[in-house]
C-alpha cells in the first residue's frame, strides 16, 4: 500500500526540516567544544584522554558528511516525487540518538547540559513518525 501524496510530501518537509536543525547543531557542538578544548577547563573529569581536536574532528566531519548525504537523497527524492522509504526516518534517528551520545559522553554523561537533547530526539520523532519511532 502506497502512502497518500499528502503523506509523503509531508515526511519529506520534516526530514529536511531535521537535516536543517542538524546543521544548526552542527555549528553549536563545533563552537562549544573548540571554545571548551581552547579554553578548558574540560567539562566532564577524565574526558581529556579521548576528548582532542582528533575527537572534535572526526565527529563534525562524520556527522556532516552524513548530512549532507541525506540532503542530497532527501532532494533527489523530492524532485522524481518519490516518497520516503520508512528505513530513512529509522536511520536518521538511530544517527541522531548516536551523535547525541558522543557529544555528551565527554561534556560530564548524565551531568551535560546536552543531556536534554535525548528527550528532544525521542519526543520530536515519536510526535511525528508515532510510538513505534519512539521505542526503536
Amino acid at each position: 500500500m502506497r502512502p497518500k501524496p499528502e503523506k509523503s510530501q509531508w515526511e519529506l518537509r520534516n526530514e529536511k526540516n531535521k537535516a536543517n536543525v542538524r546543521w544548526l547543531f552542527i555549528l553549536a557542538v563545533t563552537g562549544y567544544f573548540t571554545y571548551v578544548l581552547k579554553n578548558g577547563p574540560l567539562p566532564a573529569e577524565g574526558s581529556a584522554a579521548y576528548f582532542n581536536w582528533l575527537y572534535i574532528g572526526a565527529l563534525v566531519s562524520a556527522y556532516s558528511l552524513a548530512n549532507a548525504g541525506i540532503h542530497l537523497y532527501l532532494a533527489r527524492n523530492d524532485r522524481a516525487g518519490k516518497s520516503l522509504p520508512p528505513g530513512v526516518k529509522y536511520l536518521t534517528m538511530l544517527l541522531d540518538l548516536v551523535v547525541v551520545s558522543l557529544v555528551i559522553v565527554p561534556t560530564g554523561g548524565e551531568k551535560s547540559m546536552f543531556f536534554l537533547l535525548y528527550i528532544v530526539v525521542i519526543i520530536s520523532n515519536s510526535m511525528r513518525y508515532g510510538i513505534q519511532a519512539g521505542i526503536v
